[in-house]
């Protein structure tokens, strides 16, 4: 009974952490300033994976505001397919280390949500759609 206890507490405290994280708009590590420097992905079935190197110039970015704001100008087909429609984001924890992105979109005059995995490093922040399996958008943080 008292392992059952504790553990309850464990989960409540887990929660709320979470909780707290999903309703604050953004995490801290994540605001900023971020230029594109590198795509991944592999568009024929699991066979040809190609990371490609991002040119410095013209900068290819995205903005992740403190207050959830999304910007972008990163030009790559397959990142506009994504993206071009994404106002808002919230960062949720999975794990102690491991965080999904949630996007807020607003595609022929529907509200929808879609997430993804976020990878944290440092100075460098790493996108993975989960629509296509193994595909990548690596970022430097600028400011």
């Amino acid at each position: 009974m008292r392992d059952q206890a504790i553990l309850l507490i464990v989960l409540t405290s887990l929660a709320f952490c979470s909780a707290a994280l999903h309703q604050g708009s953004a995490y801290e590590p994540v605001v900023g300033t971020w230029r594109l420097y590198e795509t991944g992905n592999d568009r024929s079935g699991g066979f040809n994976y190609v990371v490609q190197s991002v040119s410095e110039s013209p900068a290819q970015i995205i903005e992740l505001g403190s207050e959830g704001k999304f910007k972008t100008n990163v030009s790559d087909p397959f990142f506009k397919s994504l993206y071009s429609s994404v106002r808002t984001y919230r960062v949720e924890r999975i794990t102690i280390d491991t965080y999904s992105i949630v996007y807020q979109a607003r595609r022929g005059g529907k509200s929808s949500e879609f997430r993804q995995g976020l990878k944290l490093r440092n100075d460098t922040l790493q996108l993975n759609p989960l629509c296509s399996e193994g595909s990548h958008f690596s970022f430097v943080k600028v400011k």
